[in-house]
């Protein structure tokens, strides 16, 4: 799924957010303007409509994050599918994925992937930006999306994904600011 296609339906859930919002506030101002309700029926009645439209804004929220985990995934499947797929390279990939998990630094990942694209190590360079891409050390991925240009896309729309994956203020205003 393209990132354009992705931002149109997560715009279209938060419109729907949006429309019931409205429909919340405009309900709740006939609850709280109808004369054959007593104060506790209104009361009764607002927290109902409430809890309502709260499970729905949750769905709506629900989505959009699996939208999100959804792009991510594909992504990652798109970048992780140059690897390898014999027995051979998902055994070395592994090893190497072991030895880039020991990895705690940027400063030493950049030499091991550095000798990794030298000397055509795919399994240890592709673990290693692997390894970069989970921490956020941009100069590693860097280094393999130059060595790689056909993953720059796939690995800047990642990026991209993550971001909006770790924004929970956005979708916090947009679905749950009736929490209160």
């Amino acid at each position: 799924m393209s990132l354009d296609y992705l931002d149109i339906k997560i715009q279209a859930l938060r419109g729907k957010a949006d429309e019931l919002s409205k429909w919340y506030q405009s309900n709740v101002r006939n609850i709280d303007s109808d004369p054959n309700l007593s104060e506790a029926g209104k009361a009764a009645e607002r927290e109902e409509f409430r809890s309502d439209i709260r499970s729905q804004l949750a769905a709506l929220r629900t989505q959009e994050e699996q939208l999100i985990e959804q792009g991510i995934a594909e992504r990652m499947v798109r970048i992780e599918s140059r690897s390898g797929s014999t027995s051979t390279d998902i055994i070395a990939f592994r090893d190497a994925q072991d030895r880039a998990d020991r990895v705690e630094k940027q400063a030493d990942a950049l030499p091991v992937i550095d000798r990794a694209l030298r000397q055509k190590d795919t399994s240890l360079a592709h673990a290693i930006f692997r390894r970069g891409l989970e921490a956020n050390w941009r100069q590693v991925t860097d280094r393999f999306t130059q060595d790689h240009p056909d993953l720059a896309d796939a690995v800047s729309e990642l990026r991209t994904l993550v971001a909006r994956k770790e924004n929970t203020f956005d979708r916090t205003a947009t679905y749950a600011w009736l929490v209160r």
